[in-house]
């Protein structure tokens, strides 16, 4: 992501039906409550998936899977939904109940998630809730034993705040032509060694850290000028008089976000994926100029990373004034004022596009190890520089890198790299898991050479997709590309000051 005071940039066949069908069997005990994917479900979510990806699908049967149908209202900028989660236990040990966060209600985003109904297997149940109303915990009648499901069923309204207060974290906002509902349903929490993370995120930086999951959407709202915007793709489309009804399959995804707009849409398709991209109607060439950058970048990414698993990504303008850019899973929201002052408007494209490999295809807890995946997207800015065969541009990034760190320096704010957001001023956050962290990147890949820093960055990739993980997880698959140890160049740039 980037906030304000970042200066850098955030025809299936019959063999496969029965092949799937078998898979469901297999992750069924008839004794007890497991859940699986049934077939009609893997056969939706693989529309929302890259060609090269739709078998992902399949090999992920136990992941959250949410089914929300609500109504969007911006004139109350409001969502009111009904919702299921069939949540699995993936642990080993039984959980005595479920965690989960309504981050509308954090003082710092400045909207409101009211629960009006809350029911686990059909029966209901009082959840309890914690500061701020950010964390409930939902009681269950017996534990959760490993490996076995149980379904949450939840009614709730959310409400956006405007953008009127630019104190607030600004992605859940109503700015009078869109409305931004990002993380505006009931979320399962962070489960991190079988315990509930209950913290509240420190807004300095991005505040969800999530497991992948499956989502079917469904959404009605006004038709007339408004376009429904989001993770995933619309499968089918509806309109009754003045309302629109649209159904979403996210395909594997760290979370849900969408919003509702009467912005002008430029696209294009570029390796199986459509980009599209949502700007006022006055600003259309800057809209072009962002379309252009994301179809550069993408092609890129696959090539040196691996490939983008969707079909889709969408990026959207909002006035919201409180940061540059904010990547989401398969959708970017980017503060409408860069679309007309920001001089480097195509690195902050490039940095949020880098962004769906480096927090949603790979994730990590970005509260605790923001720099695994700010490092390393910062450092796609680079690699795109560099393709696209702009040396100069590219020292000056480096330069850049250079300065910010030795400004902070000499400021004697230094400070280790993997420690948590909150621990860290926004000066140090700003340099610390942007600069310094592309930095150790950079130092690995001089230090291995250009060979195995390729074969790094790809096997990374592969390792990771869909995971979460620490730092350690790149240097592991670059020292295994160089036959080599880079623990003194870790300790030196990421665990040290």
């Amino acid at each position: 992501m980037h906030q304000l005071f970042n200066n850098h940039y955030r025809q299936y066949t019959v063999i496969v039906f029965m092949w799937v069908f078998c898979l469901c069997l297999l992750h069924t005990d008839t004794s007890t409550s497991v859940a699986a994917i049934t077939a009609p479900d893997v056969l939706q979510q693989r529309q929302a998936m890259h060609s090269s990806a739709v078998n992902d699908i399949q090999a992920t049967s136990t992941v959250p899977y949410y089914t929300i149908n609500g109504t969007v209202n911006p004139t109350t900028r409001t969502l009111t939904a009904a919702q299921t989660i069939v949540y699995t236990n993936r642990t080993s040990v039984a959980l005595a109940n479920i965690g989960l966060r309504l981050y509308p209600n954090l003082t710092d985003v400045g909207g409101t998630c009211i629960l009006t109904s809350v029911k686990v297997d059909g029966s209901a149940v009082t959840p309890t809730y914690g500061p701020q109303r950010y964390f409930v915990t939902v009681p269950l009648a017996k534990p959760l034993a490993a490996g076995k499901s149980v379904t949450l069923q939840i009614s709730f309204t959310t409400t956006a705040p405007t953008n009127a207060d630019t104190n607030l974290f600004g992605t859940l906002v109503w700015d009078g032509t869109t409305l931004s509902l990002p993380y505006a349903y009931p979320m399962i929490a962070y489960l991190r060694g079988g315990v509930w993370d209950t913290a509240i995120p420190d807004s300095k930086g991005d505040i969800v850290t999530n497991e992948m999951s499956l989502y079917d959407v469904t959404l009605r709202g006004p038709s007339s000028g408004y376009t429904f915007v989001s993770t995933g793709s619309t499968v089918s489309t509806q309109t009754v008089g003045s309302t629109q009804t649209v159904r979403i399959s996210s395909g594997l995804q760290r979370d849900f976000t969408f919003a509702l707009t009467k912005l002008s849409k430029k696209s294009q398709t570029v390796a199986g994926t459509t980009i599209n991209v949502y700007g006022p109607a006055s600003r259309a060439a800057v809209t072009t100029s962002a379309l252009a950058a994301a179809v550069a970048a993408i092609p890129i990414f696959n090539t040196n990373i691996g490939q983008y698993p969707y079909k889709e990504l969408d990026i959207i303008s909002v006035d919201a004034g409180n940061f540059w850019g904010i990547e989401f899973p398969g959708f970017v929201l980017i503060e409408q004022d860069q679309y007309t002052n920001n001089p480097s408007f195509e690195s902050l494209i490039v940095h949020e596009v880098g962004h769906q490999w480096f927090y949603n295809i790979i994730g990590n807890d970005v509260q605790r190890d923001a720099f695994v995946d700010e490092g390393l997207t910062n450092y796609t800015e680079l690699l795109y520089q560099q393709a696209r065969k702009r040396p100069t541009d590219a020292a000056g990034t480096i330069r850049y890198w250079k300065e910010d760190l030795a400004a902070l320096r000499a400021a004697g704010n230094d400070a280790v790299v993997d420690q948590p957001m909150s621990a860290m001023s926004d000066d140090q956050y700003s340099t610390l898991v942007y600069s310094k962290a592309a930095l150790y990147i950079h130092a690995v890949r001089l230090q291995i050479g250009e060979k195995a820093f390729s074969a790094a960055l790809k096997s990374y990739y592969t390792a990771s997709k869909y995971r979460i993980v620490d730092g350690t997880a790149f240097r592991s698959a670059a020292q295994t590309a160089c036959k080599c140890s880079l623990t003194t160049l870790y300790t030196k740039w990421i665990l040290q000051k």
